[in-house]
């Protein structure tokens, strides 16, 4: 009797039991379709220096992690649960009296191990990065030794120098297992802007090569503030988002010429510290640094255009002092610890290197160019501690390109079209500077 009572219920009675049915069947076949993405780690680096060893895994995403400290032999492991190693990758040395060398080892499990093998055991510090995504390690050379699985991850931020190319090792065996584990995610002390941690303690000087030989000019551009940072704001307009799309617009004119490569520091709505703006283009041997902001005044009827270089020795006007001020305490609102690199510590490289005078020429050359805009006024060519400028490699400059203060710039910083025209009188200046850069070598090669 109840068999045959089930074929009078009404269909749609049973729509939601089919629905389950339904749904149990797909999700096996879902799952495959959609597998959990794995992080791949595309470089490793160290460096080394009287407080600490660093060593950054440099990620394509924000890694699932843990770590521990084993004491027999004493060595730091991390675990990447759904890692992959580039194929380039190989183990190295460091031997600097702390962390004897670096391996990598691929398991059975499909997990991705790094190794660090250490002299004695250590206190360490781990720490996650973002843009680009990193993992750091720094393995503490002073202090009182710590107990293995006593650490716990913290926030900092990571150096950006280029890997030093090391002998290959052969990678051993999984390790055993033991020790405790950490978390898999960075603990609390992220900036306001929700990105990249900072540390309270300053890193040392960055040492950077020159930029690698190569047929083409790179330039680095930087769109100024971002995340939380908004920079300027009147009429109800951020500077943060006119220099992106400024920046933007000049990345995308200069890969149209000839012989020149263009790319964003700040690629999103993001804070990134002043002082690694520029270790980022030092990180991809850019061989130029453009800064592009907006600028402001109390007075409602300032107005123009003006490019800053690097001065060594003070501001070139009052105004000039004040704008530099009020840029480099960016940082200083962020929670972001003083720029780590002392000025005067760079002066004779930079001199050595001509690269204030190569910054001169490009801001000369640029605003040239800007002030056939035809729309704002030309203020001239100034000089300014500006910290986003102090590359002892790069020649620098930082563009204030209008006054967002003044309500007809204001307009023209808004506008699409007004905004491509930037771009373009932009390009055309750092193209003349790198033929003349281009010839004055090949002149100077004969």
């Amino acid at each position: 009797m109840s068999r045959n009572l089930a074929v009078f219920i009404p269909l749609r009675s049973r729509l939601p039991f089919l629905f389950l049915c339904v749904s149990a069947a797909l999700l096996p076949a879902l799952a495959w379709v959609a597998p959990v993405r794995a992080e791949t780690v595309r470089g490793i680096r160290y460096s080394s220096n009287a407080e600490r060893t660093r060593v950054v895994l440099d990620l394509d995403a924000s890694p699932d992690f843990t770590h521990r400290l084993l004491a027999d032999p004493p060595r730091i492991v991390v675990n990447l649960p759904r890692g992959r190693l580039s194929p380039a990758l190989e183990p190295f040395s460091v031997g600097d009296g702390y962390v004897q060398r670096v391996r990598l080892n691929k398991l059975r499990s499909g997990r991705v191990q790094v190794v660090l093998d250490l002299e004695t055991i250590l206190d360490y510090k781990v720490m996650v990065l973002r843009h680009p995504d990193r993992l750091v390690l720094d393995v503490v050379h002073a202090g009182k030794p710590a107990s293995p699985g006593a650490t716990e991850p913290k926030p900092g931020r990571g150096r950006t120098e280029p890997p030093t190319p090391k002998p290959a090792e052969k990678a051993p065996a999984e390790e055993p297992a033991g020790g405790a584990s950490g978390g898999g995610t960075s603990a609390s002390g992220t900036t306001p802007s929700g990105e990249a941690p900072v540390s309270a303690t300053p890193a040392p000087p960055v040492s950077v090569p020159p930029p690698r030989h190569r047929d083409y000019f790179l330039v680095a551009v930087d769109a100024g503030h971002g995340g939380e940072d908004l920079g300027a704001r009147y009429f109800k307009t951020n500077e943060k988002d006119i220099t992106l799309k400024l920046a933007r617009e000049l990345v995308r004119e200069l890969n149209k010429r000839k012989g020149i490569k263009a790319f964003m520091v700040r690629k999103g709505d993001y804070f990134i510290p002043l002082y690694q703006r520029r270790r980022i283009a030092e990180r991809d041997s850019a061989d130029l640094f453009v800064s592009l902001h907006c600028n402001a005044s109390r007075r409602s009827a300032a107005k123009g255009t003006e490019v800053y270089f690097l001065s060594v020795k003070g501001a070139s006007d009052e105004a000039a002092r004040e704008l530099a001020a009020r840029e480099n305490e960016v940082d200083e609102k962020m929670g972001v610890a003083a720029d780590p690199e002392n000025l005067g510590e760079i002066v004779f490289d930079m001199i050595q290197t001509d690269v204030l005078s190569k910054s001169q020429m490009l801001a000369e050359t640029c605003l040239t160019h800007l002030f056939s805009l035809g729309t704002v006024y030309n203020r001239g060519v100034k000089q300014a501690g500006f910290a986003v400028l102090k590359s002892p490699r790069i020649p620098s400059i930082l563009v204030e390109a209008a006054f967002l203060s003044n309500r007809k710039e204001n307009r023209l910083l808004r506008s699409g079209k007004w905004q491509r025209r930037f771009g373009k009188c932009m390009a055309d200046g750092i193209e003349a500077y790198c033929r003349s850069i281009e010839q004055a070598e090949y002149v100077g090669s004969r």
